[in-house]
C-alpha cells in the first residue's frame, strides 16, 4: 500500500442498484461515506446490461453529497471486462471486485483498468480496488490475493455468500469470529482499511441491535461497514466513530505521558494504570483518526449545502 494515500474514512458504505435512479438521486441525502453503485446481487441476471448504461451518469450524481463512489461489478470473466468498460470514468474512487479467488483475478482487473484509465485521461494508477473475500477458497487464498494488487486499499467480508458457500447455518455473530479475525487481522497487516461486523446487516429493523454488533466490530479494530438500506448510514458513522469518551480519554493519555517525557521518564503510573509507549501511540493514532473523520464529515456537510444551494436555483 502506499503510505502517502490519505487514509480512507468508509465508516458507511451504501449499496445503489446502478438501474435504480430515483435512488441514486437521493443518494447525497443519505451522508454515506461510500456509495457503491451495484452492478452485482442487486441487478437481476435479464437487467445487467442496461443497468451499465446507468452508471456513467450516475457517478455525479452520488458524489454530489461528498461520498466516495465505487462500482460493485461481477466476478464472472464474461460480466467483468463490460462491468469495468462501463465503471471506469472520471470521479469514481474505484471498483468493489467481488469473490476474489486467485492473484489472477486481481491482475486481469488491474490491467483491464489501467488500460482504460489511459484511453479515458484518468490519472494513471488512481483507481483503486475494494477486494470482496465472500468464499472459502478466496479466504485461503487471501494472502496471495493481495500481494497480487498494487491498487487494492480496502477488503470487505462478504458474510452472506461466504456462510452459503461453507454451508454455515449462520445464527449468531459468534459463529464466524475466527475467520473475521483472521481476515481482520490479514488486512491490518497489508494496510488496508477493513470493513464488516461481527453479525450481519440483513436484518434492519432492529437499529439498536445493529448499532451494538457494529460498535463491537469497531472495538475490535474493523473501521466500518457496507449498509443496504438508508436508515443503516448514521447508525454505522456513529458506531466507527471514536465516542467523546474515547476521544477524551485519549488526549489525557498523551498529555500525561507528554509530561513524564519531559520529566525524564519512559512510563508513568496513571489511573491505576501503567502507560507505556504501545498505549500512548494507541491512544494517538485515534486522535490522528478523529481528524480524519473530522476532515471527511466537514466536507460532505460542505458538499450536501452546496447541492442544496444549487438545486433552490434550478
Amino acid at each position: 500500500m502506499n503510505k502517502t494515500l490519505k487514509p480512507l474514512v468508509r465508516r458507511s458504505a451504501l449499496f445503489i442498484p446502478a438501474n435504480r435512479t430515483d435512488f441514486m438521486e437521493k443518494a447525497w441525502t443519505r451522508n454515506a461515506d461510500t456509495i457503491i453503485i451495484d452492478l452485482e446481487d442487486s441487478i437481476a441476471p435479464s437487467e445487467k446490461e442496461s443497468a451499465r448504461g446507468f452508471v456513467e451518469g450516475s457517478i455525479a450524481l452520488a458524489a454530489r453529497g461528498g461520498a466516495d463512489v465505487m462500482v460493485r461489478t461481477n466476478s464472472e470473466p464474461e460480466l467483468l471486462e463490460k462491468d469495468l468498460e462501463a465503471s471506469v470514468w472520471p470521479g469514481i474512487w474505484g471498483i468493489g471486485a467481488t469473490k476474489l479467488e486467485s492473484a489472477e483475478q486481481v491482475k486481469t482487473a488491474e490491467e483491464m483498468i489501467s488500460r482504460l484509465e489511459q484511453v479515458r485521461g484518468i490519472e494513471k494508477g488512481s483507481i483503486c480496488i475494494t477486494a470482496f473475500i465472500e468464499t472459502a477458497v478466496g479466504f485461503l487464498r487471501a494472502e496471495e490475493i493481495l500481494k497480487a494488487g498494487t491498487r487494492i486499499r480496502s477488503l470487505i467480508f462478504g458474510t452472506e455468500d461466504f456462510v452459503k458457500d461453507i454451508g454455515m447455518d449462520y445464527t449468531t455473530g459468534n459463529m464466524l469470529y475466527y475467520p473475521k479475525m483472521h481476515f481482520l487481522i490479514l488486512a491490518k497487516a497489508f494496510g488496508l482499511h477493513c470493513s464488516g461486523l461481527m453479525g450481519r446487516n440483513t436484518v434492519f429493523n432492529d437499529l439498536d441491535a445493529l448499532y451494538q454488533i457494529a460498535r463491537e466490530a469497531f472495538q475490535y479494530g474493523f473501521n466500518g461497514s457496507t449498509c443496504i438500506h438508508p436508515s443503516q448510514v448514521e447508525i454505522m458513522n456513529r458506531a466507527f466513530s471514536p465516542s467523546e469518551e474515547n476521544i477524551s480519554r485519549a488526549r489525557e493519555i498523551v498529555a500525561v505521558f507528554e509530561e513524564s517525557i519531559q520529566q525524564g521518564h519512559g512510563a508513568v503510573k496513571w489511573n491505576n494504570t501503567m502507560l507505556d509507549k504501545p498505549i500512548v501511540e494507541r491512544a494517538q493514532e485515534l486522535l490522528n483518526r478523529v481528524k480524519v473523520v473530522e476532515e471527511k464529515d466537514a466536507y460532505k456537510a460542505k458538499c450536501i449545502e452546496n447541492t442544496k444551494k444549487a438545486l433552490s436555483m434550478t
